[in-house]
């Protein structure tokens, strides 16, 4: 449910819990990042899968999630609805600020053309 996308980066909003390869042990549901080189779609990171540590985070039937511009910003969308497969979710919109955890830079140089 509701994808997001911008230059290789595939936000996906995984609503669950249910059948599908991301939720583990019933889990409520799961923020998916998945980098597109243009040849593959390859799995980053599952966020919010319930239950690793007490610090991680967890959510509850995410329905949506929209990566800013400047892909600094996140916000996730939690419906509230009553869910066949489990609780209702926590009717939310969450913020998160998206900071590199590694990162690499190479000179540039630029030259006017005359």
């Amino acid at each position: 449910m509701g994808p997001c996308a911008s230059a290789g980066l595939v936000w996906v909003a995984a609503h669950g819990p249910g059948p599908g390869p991301f939720w583990d042990s019933g889990g409520g549901g799961e923020v998916l990042l998945f980098c597109d080189d243009g040849s593959k779609i390859t799995l980053i990171e599952c966020f919010g899968t319930p239950g690793v540590a007490a610090n991680r985070l967890e959510f509850l039937n995410p329905s949506a999630v929209v990566m800013t511009p400047d892909h600094q910003e996140l916000w996730v969308v939690e419906d509230g609805l009553a869910n066949a497969d489990g609780p209702p979710g926590n009717a939310r919109v969450r913020h998160f600020k998206i900071r590199a955890a590694h990162s690499e830079e190479a000179p540039l140089e630029l030259r006017s053309r005359q």
